[in-house]
């Protein structure tokens, strides 16, 4: 058996029954021959392993080479974050006090719920980058000019996360499957924008009030704390004017 390698190469074993190729480090070629074979391994940076069981063959790429199923989404998502005027964090927190505050949280709620819809609907394969960011901005624009921009509105990824399985419900009823739902938008046609456009303004408004419901509430809950906090601070001084002699 001939074995030719570089140092700091990993040894490979060839094993009669099953056969197992592993990708190391270097780029070095390295031969090593069993039972009478030869087996020839390529070797570049940034790759998996390659790993065997129960005699199959399993070839695991690395990131490097095969991106995540989101990662087009993330680019697209930061992109688009980019081109959105930022919010300035030390506005009271997750409470905008201004109505410009609101509007940039708004906006930047409806960019990410756009992007994650058109990733769901798998619209970000066979288009390049710019013409995804192109189409999710003009549906951006179209359905902020439908929206009022709703008091302390805030910006909660699991918000986007419930409301975007909203719109998709929503679409898949309207366009009877996701697979026509996919075909139809990736034709960029004007009809079928204008249908996803009030689709996201439907449930973002659906949402904006439950927020408006949700404060009502909370500000109802606030307001009695404070009338009973008034109300038991009076009944403790008469309470001590009473007990406490003169």
């Amino acid at each position: 058996m001939e074995n030719s390698a570089e140092s700091s190469i990993a040894e490979i074993k060839i094993n009669p029954a099953n056969t197992m190729e592993s990708l190391t480090r270097s780029s070095v070629t390295e031969k090593e021959v069993d039972s009478g074979h030869t087996m020839d391994i390529s070797t570049e940076p940034s790759v998996a392993e390659k790993e065997t069981n129960a005699g199959d063959t399993t070839e695991t790429s690395s990131e490097s080479r095969i991106p995540e199923k989101d990662d087009d989404s993330a680019d697209v998502t930061k992109t688009l974050k980019a081109n959105t005027e930022p919010v300035d964090p030390s506005a009271s927190g997750c409470e905008p006090t201004t109505e410009s505050e609101s509007d940039k949280q708004l906006r930047l709620f409806v960019a990410i719920l756009t992007a994650r819809v058109m990733n769901k609907c798998n619209t970000l394969k066979n288009r390049s980058q710019e013409m995804v960011i192109a189409h999710i901005k003009s549906l951006i624009n179209q359905t902020m000019e439908g929206l009022a921009v709703p008091e302390g509105f805030c910006v909660d990824i699991k918000d986007v996360k419930k409301v975007s399985k909203s719109v998709m419900k929503d679409l898949q009823k309207k366009f009877g499957s996701k697979r026509l739902l996919e075909t139809v938008i990736s034709l960029e046609d004007p009809v079928v924008d204008t249908a996803i456009v009030q689709c996201l303004q439907a449930n973002i408004k659906n949402f904006s009030a439950q927020l408006a419901e949700n404060a009502t509430s909370r500000s109802w809950w606030k307001d009695a704390l404070r009338v009973f906090a008034f109300t038991g601070g009076l009944l403790a001084c008469l309470v001590l004017i009473v007990l406490i002699p003169i």
